[in-house]
């Protein structure tokens, strides 16, 4: 991963926070890279900020289709920051959004509160008719082949029993707007308001459940058992209780690593570092055992 920015991607984001104006600097937020928070300067002199993220190389699609969500969500009043700018007919494609003053961090203690907001939002924006050409979805994270994922790892048999449970078929019900990857780590806050929603380049349009059953699984590994109920009670309130809730919890929990890999180190960066992998595969077996019983 690059960890000084592109100067021709520094030069196309002044130009879309400040026409004419000058480089201030940029700094990765991610691991040291890309998203890269760029400040600009003004011919007036004052600084502006905002966030670029630089799509993967012979692929725009990820750059559309966050692009198209934000600038959709945010019509419809959910939080979500303003596109900016974008850049899609280069190879790689460019996405320049404001920046949002609020911190993504996951409290050590249950927060039943914004748990609750998440389920609401989740709820919110599945309500919303998807315009035509949204990609479609059937679980979070499309872009990972979690199939192969578990085929070449030692198999775990709650796994390979949620699997055919959800290879069975999907339950019938409204397809809307989903995010697609929506957890903790991707909610800006400001004290307990709920300020965005970041990272939309898994959305598109499909059943409800998926980020649902998605919120409820990060909350169980986050917190334990008990914390996804604080999700369903924000969606509850919202869109009432959907009737296919076990099979997306299971759909949720096969959509991660088999050893949680990467999830255990995304969640401990966003400053949970007492989630060990241990405690988190009980806590997702604690999860599937119960979305199993209620199948």
């Amino acid at each position: 991963m690059a960890t000084t920015i592109d100067p021709e991607f520094a030069s196309w984001a002044v130009g879309q926070l400040a026409p004419g104006g000058t480089f201030v600097g940029a700094r990765g937020l991610r691991a040291g890279g890309a998203p890269w928070l760029v400040t600009a300067r003004t011919q007036a002199g004052n600084e502006l900020e905002g966030v670029l993220r630089v799509g993967p190389v012979g692929d725009t699609d990820d750059i559309r289709v966050e692009a198209a969500s934000l600038r959709y969500v945010s019509s419809k009043g959910l939080p979500a920051p303003v596109v900016l700018g974008m850049r899609a007919g280069t190879d790689p494609a460019l996405l320049l959004i404001e920046r949002v003053s609020g911190r993504s961090d996951i409290p050590l203690e249950r927060p039943t509160g914004r748990l609750r907001t998440l389920g609401a939002f989740a709820a919110r924006l599945s309500q919303l008719d998807a315009p035509a050409g949204f990609p479609p979805r059937t679980r979070s994270i499309a872009g990972v082949d979690f199939d192969a994922l578990r085929r070449e790892a030692e198999p775990q048999p709650l796994l390979q029993q949620a699997e055919a449970i959800v290879a069975a078929g999907v339950p019938e019900g409204r397809v809307g707007v989903v995010h697609g990857d929506l957890w903790q780590g991707n909610a800006l806050w400001d004290d307990d308001e709920l300020v965005a929603i970041i990272d939309w380049d898994c959305s598109g349009v499909g059943p409800a459940g998926i980020d649902l059953g998605s919120l409820r699984m990060d909350a169980a590994l986050c917190f334990g058992g008990g914390a996804e109920a604080d999700v369903l009670d924000g969606w509850r309130g919202a869109a009432g209780v959907p009737s296919d809730l076990a099979y997306w919890d299971l759909t949720a929990a096969l959509s991660t690593p088999p050893t949680l890999a990467w999830f255990v180190e995304a969640t401990r960066a966003q400053g949970r570092p007492d989630l060990n992998r241990p405690l988190m595969l009980a806590r997702r077996d604690e999860f599937l055992r119960a979305a199993l019983d209620a199948v």
